[in-house]
């Protein structure tokens, strides 16, 4: 019989329904069972694109044997960790603070009240057996023994809420500087990345490169930068027939990836890419940018107009699966010219191959070193592997496709809206343009119900919207506002913004509470600080709020940034901004200042398109095409019948409008 997982709108959670566990989704009925009965809670996290959640559910919770040892002594409770990021956080510290190293599968013990005793990642079976049968019997034999430990476990949670006391003074250019000198250390100069496998795209430490970089003339930051999007870009991470990445490469040259892919990885590389092209117009970027917005329209858009959060790392139960390739199959598929030319390009049977006479598509040697060797046209070269991939994506359509988990979550979705609009911004596409208002417009219509935002779209689960949500949400807003001029997203970030500060703001910490201040019942309150595979939800507010500052020219919005920054800046340590990249940003937007661009008149929108389209991280954007829809601070009581003009204003300071289009490049070119 189904457990009780059966019904939740979480693909994850309706995966292990069919279990001989008798799981329990979170929530007070778990809780209450295991109060009631006395018995040591088990909690165990993972997602739907898991490889190794899939593994120990295999191993261990189809198990007979398993379930009969769980069933009879615990409450057991299965979450999805993309639905409940800040549970997820709380089990992941202690993890971290017992073990000193976390992952998915989470796996913890708790007494009935929640509090963690005991925790891993993923058990091998006999292990898995092992450690329940030891913390049962102890359980039984030394209840109090076990609750000691539960406190000092529990000390140890709160002790990493304190943070060193914050700096009065303020932000300096060598605060900057000094912890860049420090995080370009761990740079890897030949494959691109910093660090050694695994290897992670982590876009927010590329996009503090990249503005880092822009902003103070710094050749070895836009170097690094550049270097390892080319070599992303060209790796089997990269997936080079369908478009979009992969979460991780398991080695240091990105070859191989870890092979499931997220919508919150893609949304920041688009983004990361887009404005990496407007800094720099490489025809490679505008190419992932281009096929990673075709896979995400291809396989993660639902009916709803939203987009799921993932496709799957298995199919058949093989990690890869999908996309792998043997030599005789791609020979067997192409022409021998275009043989040829794949064989070389992704070097078969050298680089590109992985184990077992299986191959990762890598890009080894460019169709410009192939063209000169055969003395052949790069345009000639360039359209025959357009033929053979078309060929190979074809028939991969037809093997059994990675399972999609398709919820869509807020944050997620926000995610995505910013990467379509610094897309359309980057290319000058009406295209991308109209898929970030259509998107606009579908979160708001499916996210918000009944004066509420909520986390995940569900007829069937009610899950209020999180501190990422919020903050996610009101920076696209923001975004949307500043390409197509709808004021409407304008106020909307404004009142997230609210919602932020009221609900999750701790002035004490001086940064966001992952669940709300009024929730009750938590075992310990968790602060994300660092920036990781997503940027935390505060680093995320900081930006947003130095951005509406300069928008609407309230110091309180300033003043609550700096506090944010100010506290974060002795979490940085000797890694620099490794981990911190969203707050590095943060940190530039409120050291180096910033500029605020006026735009109205009949030509606005034609002069925001092109004047938005050059990469410049310090400035936002209003613009109306005439007063009636003009509701915004920069705007008000500066039009001119008839006239386009051009402000630029640093703080209450404005230059004289500009009325033409070239003025206008000009100025903004030598300020």
């Amino acid at each position: 019989m189904p457990n009780r997982l059966a019904n939740s709108a979480s693909p994850y959670l309706r995966q292990h329904a069919q279990n001989p566990v008798d799981w329990f989704p979170w929530g007070d009925e778990a809780q209450k069972t295991a109060r009631a009965t006395q018995r040591l809670m088990i909690v165990s996290i993972g997602y739907a694109a898991c490889h190794w959640c899939h593994v120990m559910e295999r191993e261990s919770f189809e198990d007979e044997e398993v379930a009969d040892l769980m069933n009879r002594h615990f409450v057991s409770v299965k979450i999805d960790r993309e639905l409940r990021p800040d549970i997820d956080a709380l089990y992941m510290q202690a993890v971290q603070i017992m073990s000193g190293r976390g992952g998915w599968p989470l796996n913890v013990v708790t007494l009935p009240d929640g509090r963690p005793i005991y925790g891993g990642t993923y058990f091998r079976k006999a292990d898995w057996l092992q450690v329940l049968g030891q913390l049962q019997q102890l359980w039984q034999d030394d209840p109090e023994k076990v609750m000691q430990y539960a406190t000092k476990l529990h000390e140890g949670l709160e002790a990493v809420n304190i943070l060193p006391s914050p700096r009065t003074s303020a932000l300096t250019t060598t605060d900057l500087s000094d912890r860049f000198d420090s995080m370009q250390l761990h740079f890897d100069s030949r494959w691109g990345g910093y660090g050694q496998a695994p290897k992670f795209p982590m876009p927010q430490l590329w996009a503090f490169c990249l503005h880092y970089g822009q902003l103070h003339q710094h050749p070895r930051a836009l170097e690094q930068l550049h270097h390892s999007l080319q070599r992303m870009a060209l790796g089997g991470i990269y997936d080079q027939l369908g478009g979009g990445f992969s979460r991780y490469s398991v080695d240091t040259f990105w070859h191989v990836p870890h092979f499931e892919k997220m919508l919150y990885d893609n949304a920041q590389l688009i983004q990361l890419y887009a404005q990496a092209y407007q800094q720099k117009a490489d025809g490679l970027y505008a190419a992932i940018i281009q096929q990673s917005i075709a896979w995400a329209e291809r396989e993660l858009k639902l009916a709803n107009g939203l987009y799921a959060c993932a496709l799957d790392a298995d199919s058949e139960g093989e990690e890869g699966k999908y996309y792998v390739w043997t030599a005789a199959e791609l020979q067997a598929l192409l022409t021998a010219e275009e043989w040829s030319l794949v064989a070389a390009h992704y070097d078969i049977g050298g680089q590109g191959h992985w184990e077992e006479g299986k191959h990762v598509l890598m890009v080894v040697e460019s169709l410009e070193q192939i063209a000169l060797a055969r003395e052949a046209e790069v345009e000639d070269l360039e359209r025959l592997l357009a033929t053979a991939k078309a060929k190979l994506l074809a028939a991969r359509s037809q093997r059994v496709a990675p399972a999609l988990d398709d919820k869509a979550l807020l944050a997620w979705n926000a995610m995505y809206l910013s990467g379509l609009v610094a897309a359309a911004r980057a290319l000058q596409s009406k295209t991308y343009t109209t898929a970030a208002r259509s998107l606009a417009a579908a979160i708001r219509q499916h996210f918000f119900r009944s004066g509420q935002w909520y986390r995940m779209w569900s007829e069937q689960e009610q899950i209020p919207a999180q501190a990422e949500d919020f903050s996610f949400l009101a920076l696209a807003e923001l975004d949307v506002f500043e390409l197509t001029g709808d004021v409407a997203c304008y106020k909307a970030a404004v009142a997230l913004e609210q919602i932020l500060r009221e609900r999750f703001y701790d002035a004490e910490q001086r940064l966001l509470s992952m669940t709300p201040l009024d929730e009750a019942g938590f075992v310990s309150r968790q602060y994300e600080k660092s920036d990781n595979v997503i940027p935390a939800a505060s680093s995320v507010y900081a930006r947003l709020l130095l951005r509406l500052h300069a928008q609407s020219g309230l110091i309180d919005y300033r003043n609550q940034a700096e506090a944010m920054v100010l506290r974060i800046l002795s979490q940085t340590g000797s890694s620099g901004w490794l981990y911190y990249g969203g707050w590095g940003q943060a940190a530039l937007l409120l050291q180096e200042g910033m500029e605020e661009v006026a735009i109205l008149g009949p030509e606005a929108a034609q002069w925001a398109q092109a004047l938005q389209q050059p990469y410049q991280p310090q400035r936002v954007w209003a613009w109306a095409v005439d007063e009636d829809t003009a509701d915004h601070p920069l705007l008000l009581n500066r039009f001119r019948a008839g006239k386009t003009l051009l402000y630029l204003c640093v703080g209450q300071s404005c230059s004289a409008p500009v009325e033409s289009l070239a003025e206008a490049q000009t100025l903004l070119k030598r300020s």
